[in-house]
Parts: C-alpha cells; structure tokens; sequence
C-alpha cells in the first residue's frame, strides 16, 4: 500500500468509529396498556419519527413516554456507502505500473532489408 492508500483507510476508520459514537436515532413514542382480561401491561408503539444523532450514551433515555431508538436501516446504508467510498479511493490511488520507455516496434532500417 502506498501512502494515499493508508490515508485513506485510516480516514475510514475515523470515520467508521464516529458512526459508531453518534448514532442516527428516532424518537418512538410508547404507550403502556393494560389487557383488563389478563391483568398484563403492554406497550404499544404509537409513533416514530427520525430525530436526528444522538451521542452513544444518550440513546437509551426515556421521557414522558418516548423512546430513542438506534435507527438500524439508516446505520447499515451509511456504512455500506463508507465501505464503497473507501473501496473506491483505495482503488482509485493505487500505484500505476510504468510503461517501458523504448518503444516496442521498431522501424525498419536499411541494413535489415
């Protein structure tokens, strides 16, 4: 590898571990209900929306009936698009072979005919 190459997968990585620390999330909001012929509480999802990022620590809060949730679709798409990024610079910047310098045919001279 040269050195654009690592480069280029150590800003992947970066890039990868920052995915990883601010995650996309959506704000669900919850709804307990109690089944009154079994006496069970269950909860119901009523609505989700996308939110935006959120820091890692800070996703599993819950207030006045939301929820954060990791959006899991939304994570997995903006890692492939970085593991086709990365793949394509990493190609992109690989050394070229040099072409030879002499030419490879040759013109006729006098002597050979």
């Amino acid at each position: 590898m040269n050195w654009r190459q690592i480069c280029t997968l150590v800003v992947g990585i970066l890039i990868f571990v920052l995915t990883c620390l601010f995650l996309p999330v959506n704000r669900v909001q919850t709804m307990t209900v109690v089944d009154e012929s079994s006496g069970t509480e269950e909860t119901q999802e009523v609505g989700s929306a996308f939110h935006g990022y959120a820091f890692y620590s800070s996703v599993n809060q819950t207030q006045d009936g939301h929820e954060y949730r990791v959006a899991k679709m939304m994570l997995v798409a903006e890692w492939v698009l970085l593991l086709i990024l990365v793949r394509t610079f990493m190609k992109a910047f690989r050394d070229r072979p040099k072409l030879p310098q002499t030419p490879i045919f040759h013109r006729p001279s006098s002597a050979d005919q």
